[in-house]
């Protein structure tokens, strides 16, 4: 397609029931003639090839690709071949896109020539609705250290959904998603591009709608919880030691961060399971030793309101206590929120 100026990719895996809602607020796109759309199917087996097919059919610039199921990673990586904008972005299937989100975005990367740029967005959780921004200069180019340092001590960066990418870096790199990976591909992604970026801008209007499905995959228990874990610990620390992270610094930020990625695992897996199963799962996740040195290693720079969960956390894991676990986690839980009010004069 002649004078591109996105390429948006969407994989798809049985998304029927918001994949109709997702591609109308993509057509709804004010930038949507100058945008190619690729949708590929990753062997879906409800009625999302054939919702695919009529858009693909009414609109020129949508194209789909039907294939064999290899996950979310490989399908992006089959579009990524075939982009041809200017800038590339991403959205999930479940998700919605608010009408003039992409032609904001690429008319601030355009005009302050950003490698990257980024909205605000709204969340759906469990609990309602959040609208994430965030701390970064507004309709203006600003260096890559501002995204890095953030990233190291939140992760309300690390979604591919509410940004653009320029595409010739992306090639430059030779950029693609790790096939495989369990945790973090989206991060790890973003983390490779900024070693290619110098420039980035930020739109402070919401522009995206990210939809809490409870099914997802983030919120499924698996197999191999804690490997996934240690995995993406290690990646992280490869990748901002090459952004210029030092290793006390990286420690310093990571841990909160990645105590609270550890204690959303355990979530997981106790509302994924139940009775002896529970336990089970428990128990294997506990015995990890690798992962029980990162949080020996991390509780000493854990931040007052984390200390004490932490602590618990590691003793909960070395002698496998499985069967409390419920309920330390809530009372951690209410403990954390009550210290957040009388700290920051926040709810509780």
């Amino acid at each position: 397609m002649k004078d591109t100026a996105v390429s948006l990719i969407i994989p798809i895996y049985n998304a029927d029931a918001y994949l109709q809602a997702c591609l109308d607020s993509v057509t709804e796109q004010t930038l949507f003639p100058r945008m190619q759309v690729l949708l590929i199917d990753d062997g879906s087996t409800d009625a999302s090839p054939e919702i695919c097919d009529v858009y693909a059919q009414k609109y020129a610039n949508i194209y789909v690709s039907h294939r064999r199921n290899a996950g979310v990673s490989a399908a992006r990586n089959a579009a990524l071949d075939l982009a041809v904008g200017e800038y590339i972005a991403f959205a999930d299937a479940d998700d919605l896109l608010l009408p003039d989100m992409m032609e904001r975005l690429y008319t601030a990367a355009v005009r302050t020539g950003a490698q990257l740029c980024c909205c605000a967005f709204c969340s759906q959780t469990a609990d309602g609705e959040e609208i994430k921004r965030y701390p970064f200069p507004e309709n203006e180019p600003f260096g890559r250290d501002e995204a890095v340092r953030y990233m190291l001590t939140n992760e309300s960066f690390n979604a591919l959904w509410n940004k653009l990418f320029l595409r010739e870096r992306v090639v430059a790199g030779q950029l693609r998603m790790t096939v495989g990976r369990k945790l973090g591909e989206d991060r790890e992604f973003i983390l490779r591009f900024l070693t290619l970026c110098d420039t980035l801008c930020y739109v402070p209007q919401v522009g995206y709608f990210y939809r809490y499905v409870a099914t997802g995959a983030v919120r499924r228990p698996q197999r191999g919880y804690a490997k996934a874990l240690t995995a993406q610990f290690a990646s992280d620390r490869e990748q901002f030691a090459q952004l210029g992270i030092g290793e006390q610094d990286f420690l310093a930020g990571s841990a909160q961060f990645f105590t609270q990625r550890i204690a959303a695992a355990i979530d997981v897996l106790c509302r994924g399971y139940s009775g002896t199963a529970r336990l089970r799962a428990l128990r294997r996740f506990y015995a990890d030793k690798p992962l029980q040195e990162i949080l020996r290693t991390l509780l000493p720079l854990a931040k007052p309101d984390m200390k004490v969960y932490s602590f618990v956390l590691l003793k909960c894991m070395q002698l496998r206590l499985a069967a409390a676990t419920p309920i330390w986690l809530w009372a951690l839980d209410v403990r954390t929120r009550l210290y957040r009010a009388l700290h920051k004069g926040g709810r509780a």
